[in-house]
């Protein structure tokens, strides 16, 4: 979740699973790793089995496949850096940020994975994500 959450910081989860959104950092087990990304989209299978696509922040793809909720250790609701407070779930601002960030991170994935091959593209969407790092800096 680099650059917006970088080692040493804190994260604290609630386990209410029945409560994510998009937008919404969560924590979930995937080949027996334990990964911390945003939910991207929320959608249902044939069965209408709630899944989860997400996306880490500095990831210029979509993760590969969906995320059940049966994997999802918790949501975040707080992250801390050296006892001060850098995300709250509860927070207008960030709540703002966080589907900005969601928005742009999804047509990027779905826009990188169409144009895989082309170079210029992807260099595009590489100063596309630049400039939201730049203006999420300024928000803070």
């Amino acid at each position: 979740m680099l650059p917006w959450f970088r080692d040493g910081d804190i994260a604290h989860l609630v386990e209410d699973t029945d409560n994510i959104y998009r937008g919404d950092i969560i924590v979930f087990f995937k080949k027996n790793m334990l990964v911390m990304h945003r939910v991207v989209k929320i959608v249902h299978n044939s069965l209408n089995i709630k899944q989860i696509i997400t996306k880490g922040d500095n990831m210029l793809m979509l993760d590969d496949g969906y995320i059940d909720f049966n994997s999802v250790i918790g949501c975040v609701y707080l992250i801390t850096r050296r006892e001060k407070i850098i995300y709250s779930r509860t927070s207008i601002r960030q709540n703002l940020i966080s589907k900005a960030i969601t928005k742009s991170s999804y047509a990027l994935g779905f826009f990188a994975s169409m144009f895989q091959k082309q170079k210029l593209i992807i260099k595009v969407l590489k100063v596309f994500k630049k400039l939201l790092f730049f203006i999420y800096g300024l928000a803070k």
